[in-house]
């Protein structure tokens, strides 16, 4: 089996810490997923950018339904869904396996909250499109003490999965901001979620537009919007 998912790094579970309060100076936009060397790996430099930008809210409309106070649309992926997901990872039983149950509660259970509806709706239609398929099709298995998988939509619902579970932990998207002296010292705005980001912390799966959105040690995957761990 390929190594796609190999040794992903996960944030910590319980979202806990001081709150931020005065940073955006941007970084570089990292291309490709290389998902190796301790998780989602994106290289590259790119254009570098400034300042905050606006703040996306709400929950808007989807197949049909309207979504409003945080509630989840039709079509929108599940609790039910992740939860099969992350099952599925489980299921292998690699010395990982704790980490999959832990994010299955960090983050199924807040999907259809008014957060991750704001900034995650990108990650959350590729993890429904590949949902079934890789519940269905994919072949989970451990490689060394890591779970991976061959399925290419592994990726994307792990992906959905860390949106949810980064964007409702406070070190990764902790108060609002527009710019980086919004933040307190150690921390940095994030252009794309307008909140700010502890740079000491471990946020894998964070929306992002440019490197500098990303704490310490990840860099901001072109292609997918998300902090990778480097």
């Amino acid at each position: 089996m390929s190594r796609l998912l190999s040794a992903v790094v996960f944030f910590s579970v319980v979202a806990c810490g001081p709150m931020p309060g005065p940073g955006g100076t941007g970084g570089g936009s990292a291309g490709g997923l290389s998902v190796t060397g301790g998780g989602f790996s994106g290289t590259g430099g790119g254009t570098s950018g400034t300042g905050g930008g606006a703040a996306q809210t709400g929950g808007g409309s989807a197949g049909g339904g309207t979504a409003s106070g945080g509630g989840a649309a039709s079509g929108a992926w599940t609790q039910a869904g992740c939860d099969a997901v992350m099952d599925k990872f489980a299921s292998a039983n690699c010395a990982d396996k704790q980490n999959w149950l832990q994010l299955k509660v960090a983050a199924c259970a807040k999907l259809s909250n008014t957060t991750s509806v704001a900034l995650c709706s990108t990650a959350f239609t590729k993890a429904k499109a590949c949902e079934a398929q890789f519940v269905s099709q994919g072949i989970v298995a451990c490689i060394g003490p890591a779970t991976d998988t061959n399925d290419t939509c592994g990726a994307d619902v792990v992906l959905g999965a860390l949106c949810a579970g980064t964007v409702n932990n406070v070190q990764c998207a902790g108060v609002q901001c527009q710019y980086n002296s919004d933040c307190p010292s150690g921390w940095t705005c994030n252009d794309q979620t307008d909140r700010c980001v502890n740079t000491s912390a471990r946020c894998p799966g964070l929306p992002c537009r440019y490197n500098a959105d990303c704490p310490t040690g990840f860099t901001c995957n072109n292609g997918t919007g998300q902090c990778n761990a480097n």
